[in-house]
């Protein structure tokens, strides 16, 4: 019952100062996510797994490292998964910790398409270009997260708490995030997880401007076919009526993923979303686990990614 208030307040006292928010996925781990998610459309199985898989005895720690779309974007993640000794706090029972840690840098040159006036008809000369329209971006983000999964009579939840700092050009933020999920397993073959994103949500900027954002509701139904994984997510449902009605559009928040499994060290894997087109493959040996996923994405070119997992005997 605690919780169930607590959730309530804390989205009552949201709405009550909803006048600076908007719409955005204020969420860096949604790109940089694991190359198993990329490869099923970028469907976000980053706490998702923790539910589902609860029952491993060991802990995990993952790496995941890329340079993405001809090297626009480069980031570095790595997250620790602990077993902990279960114990009973006010009817909630923990047994789970993890923490992970993402590094991302854009580094890219805009707008050089308009430094040379085309019209001209000839190949363009230093003495052509107009250096005053070269415009570069430079943005870094360094970021830790929390991700508490817990349960009591109700069902199985988690908290997840993101704070994150950025940086572009001479501009620095700081931010909070807090998202609460909820996960139901209805059978072996059948589970659903729902998160509501951002339900405390700012990012303060070091020229005194701030940002909210609006809670999203996020829903992820996982179904099994004998051997083969079948994930759908729909995503960014921002909890505002007048989005909803005029601008949400459920086609462009759709993602896709199939997985299958060929013998107890392969499973292959597709994707499919608005933005992307994926592939990959993902390779258990002893108690490494390897991850690979191909991106075509829609207007950045194509992206590999790599993993590799490791799970710790706690013996």
């Amino acid at each position: 019952m605690m919780n169930k208030l607590l959730s309530i307040s804390i989205l009552i006292n949201s709405l009550l100062f909803s006048s600076d928010w908007f719409f955005n996925e204020n969420n860096p781990w949604e790109l940089n996510s694991d190359p198993r998610s990329s490869a099923l459309g970028g469907v976000d199985l980053y706490n998702y797994s923790e539910f589902n898989y609860g029952q491993i005895q060991s802990d995990v720690v993952g790496i995941f490292n890329s340079r993405m779309f001809n090297g626009v974007i480069d980031y570095n993640n790595i997250y620790y998964n602990k077993k902990i000794e279960s114990k009973a706090i006010l009817g909630n029972t923990f047994n789970n910790i993890k923490f992970g840690f993402f590094n991302r840098s854009i580094d890219n040159i805009q707008n050089t398409s308009s430094l040379w006036n085309s019209e001209l008809g000839n190949e363009p000369t230093l003495s052509d270009l107009n250096y005053d329209l070269i415009e570069y971006y430079d943005h870094k983000d360094i970021g830790l997260s929390i991700f508490l999964p817990f349960s009591n009579f109700i069902g199985d939840f988690g908290l997840e708490i993101r704070s994150i700092f950025s940086k572009i050009d001479i501009f620095k933020a700081s931010s909070l995030n807090l998202d609460f999920m909820w996960f139901k397993k209805i059978d072996d073959n059948l589970s659903i997880m729902t998160s509501i994103n951002n339900i405390h949500s700012y990012k303060k900027w070091s020229n005194k401007t701030s940002e909210k954002f609006y809670p999203a509701l996020e829903i992820l139904t996982h179904f099994k076919i004998k051997k083969t994984n079948c994930f759908a997510e729909l995503n960014n449902i921002y909890l505002n009526k007048n989005f909803l009605i005029n601008q949400y559009d459920v086609l462009d928040n759709v993602k896709l993923g199939i997985e299958h499994k060929v013998n107890d060290m392969l499973l292959l894997r597709l994707g499919y979303s608005e933005s992307y087109q994926t592939y990959g493959f993902g390779l258990s040996v002893n108690s490494f686990m390897f991850n690979y996923s191909y991106l075509k994405h829609a207007n950045l070119d194509f992206s590999n990614q790599f993993s590799i997992a490791y799970l710790i005997d706690n013996r």
